[in-house]
């Protein structure tokens, strides 16, 4: 039997096992989300779009105005239309919880290949720094981290992404350990691929396609936990315009002006529901299920 042939039988054994019934396509909720997402990566990428009004002009006569249809979303205490600084806010934000992901995916790589490829010694010593990992909650390994490089919105994403890394790590290193055991890997070291060849054209492609929900389900979850750090003062400062900041600079006129909180907050609700309804979806996508 030629060597394609056996990669091949491999490949259909695999899907077989992975079969599941027909699927329904996606909910009203994932258009939904979709539409919204779609309006968050607008207001990121060209702000002046949807709030042409400069968010930090200041205008004390106008301080406190409600909203109405000259301001959206009412002003703040210098007068500024809180509209625009909510949709100005979205970059920083949405910006800060990529690098958050993404810093939680690189140690967690990281972490997790060793543990597959660097044998049984190796293997024990990356599950007891896992282990350590989980021993904090993730947002306290965020604050000791930002206790240690200091606080700015760069060290804010690293924080947030070392306290996230652990379960990515222990996701990529047992799915590592299934890719490495399966059939097709077997066939093509059978075939006398070399180990750089099996690891970057077999193993690694088939760990990164599953961590696609996981990624866009934990950039919400780091957007959330981004903001509340620099809801504490520990990120983004005010006044700049971002929805954490925007949050802490408003928590003293919470009761004179609610909407300056209920703005923000709900943009990072919205923003993060959204982006788990997705997530959701296509994790049940990819393990051959409906999604709820």
């Amino acid at each position: 039997m030629s060597g394609v042939a056996i990669i091949e039988q491999a490949a259909v054994a695999d899907a077989a096992l992975h079969q599941g019934p027909a699927r329904r396509g996606p909910g009203f909720a994932v258009y939904a989300s979709c539409f919204i997402l779609a309006l968050v990566v607008l207001a990121a990428v060209w702000p002046h779009v949807l709030a042409p009004t400069d968010p930090y002009d200041i205008d004390p006569t106008s301080a406190f105005l409600p909203p109405s249809s000259a301001h959206w979303f009412g002003t703040d205490q210098s007068g500024r239309d809180a509209f625009s600084r909510v949709i100005h806010g979205t970059r920083p934000s949405l910006l800060i919880g990529l690098l958050s992901i993404a810093t939680a995916l690189a140690v967690g790589g990281i972490l997790g290949l060793a543990a597959v490829l660097g044998g049984r010694a190796v293997d024990h010593a990356v599950a007891r720094v896992i282990d350590v990992l989980f021993a904090f909650p993730g947002l306290i390994l965020a604050l000791i981290c930002i206790a240690i490089l200091g606080a700015s919105p760069v060290t804010l994403a690293i924080a947030v992404g070392v306290g996230s890394s652990g379960g990515y790590a222990r996701i990529i290193r047992a799915q590592g350990l299934i890719v490495s055991t399966s059939g097709y890997v077997a066939a093509a070291r059978m075939l006398g691929h070399a180990p750089r060849r099996i690891l970057f054209l077999t193993i690694l492609p088939n760990i990164a396609r599953p961590l696609l929900p996981l990624f866009t389900l934990g950039i919400g979850q780091c957007i959330v936990w981004a903001t509340g750090l620099s809801f504490l003062g520990l990120g983004v400062q005010p006044p700049e315009a971002e929805w954490g900041a925007l949050l802490a600079d408003s928590r003293s006129y919470t009761a004179l002006a609610w909407w300056l909180t209920v703005f923000p907050g709900a943009m990072i609700a919205v923003t993060s529901l959204s982006l788990t309804i997705l997530g959701r979806y296509l994790q049940a996508r990819f393990d051959g299920r409906d999604a709820a």
